[in-house]
Order: structure tokens, then sequence, then C-alpha cells
């Protein structure tokens, strides 16, 4: 709902072909210059329009986590700390010399 009020939304796979044709009217496209493909400039400039370089304005809004975001986030990193620490302590446990790559990748 919140893209719907700064942009008209098309199928994914239109759009390039969206790009070049807005390109060849003289448009100018708004790209993110961290987020946003090259091929996007390229096709854009290739083809007559304008790149203008701004945030992407549903940057803030995706990053913003809420509440349930979060906590899942931190019940993930509880998880994954467990599993590093048994990791660990497995490989603490086991003789030297008798562990490659590819058994502590079965381990885990």
């Amino acid at each position: 709902a919140y893209l719907t009020q700064l942009a008209d939304l098309h199928d994914p796979g239109e759009f390039e072909a969206e790009i070049v044709e807005l390109a060849k009217n003289g448009a100018r496209i708004a790209l993110d210059p961290v987020l946003a493909a090259e091929k996007l400039r390229m096709l854009t400039e290739d083809n007559g329009g304008t790149v203008v370089l701004a945030a992407d304005p549903a940057r803030i809004p995706r990053a913003t986590k809420n509440q349930a975001e979060i906590a899942g986030s931190r019940a993930a990193h509880r998880r994954d700390g467990a599993a590093v620490a048994k990791l660990l302590c497995w490989l603490d446990r086991q003789k030297p010399g008798t562990l490659d790559e590819i058994a502590v990748v079965t381990k885990l």
C-alpha cells in the first residue's frame, strides 16, 4: 500500500521493457545508487533516458523492523549461538588430526 502512493506498480517480468519504453520517451528515471543494478542505468541511458540518483523511498520502511520481527531475530540469534556452542564443544572433544572440513560439515 505504501508504494502505490509513490509509484505505478507493474509485473516484474515487464520491468526491463517498461524501463526501455520510458527511456525512449525521454523519461527521467530515479535509481538508488546503493541498491539499483548497473543494468538499469545502462538500459535507461542507452535508450535516451536520464538517470537521477536518489535514495529508494521504500528503503527505510523495509529496514524498520516491528516487534515480531525483532523478537524473531533475537530467537534466531539465540538458536544460532547455541548451535555454534554445541559445535565448538564437539570440536573440542575430538582427537587432534582426526577431522577435516567434510567431517565438520557432516556434523553440522
